[in-house]
């Protein structure tokens, strides 16, 4: 008589090893990508918001009220609406 094998069908556990460790693989390079993509957009944003903030001129000391309204003009010409606005142009114009 011969004996009978009995082949079990599915993945062995060396296959779902492989498998997992390609999927992180090409994942963790997916991640990468993402970053560098991210990266670059952010490094884009800061580069033309400093440009926009090189062609404002930078507000000198209020000490009257026609200085106020100048900077008030100025401001307007920048579109700054608040006052994280005027500090994120300050440090890219102090970055110059």
């Amino acid at each position: 008589m011969r004996a009978r094998t009995i082949r079990q069908a599915g993945f062995s556990a060396v296959e779902a090893v492989l498998i997992i460790v390609v999927v992180v693989i090409i994942g963790a390079l997916g991640y990468v990508a993402y970053n560098s993509i991210q990266n670059k957009n952010a490094e884009s944003s800061r580069q033309a918001d400093a440009s926009t903030a090189s062609d404002v001129e930078p507000v000198p000391a209020i000490e009257s009220d026609e200085d106020l309204q100048k900077a008030e003009q100025t401001l307007d010409q920048a579109n700054v609406e608040s006052g994280e606005d005027v500090k994120r142009l300050d440090a890219e114009l102090t970055a110059f």
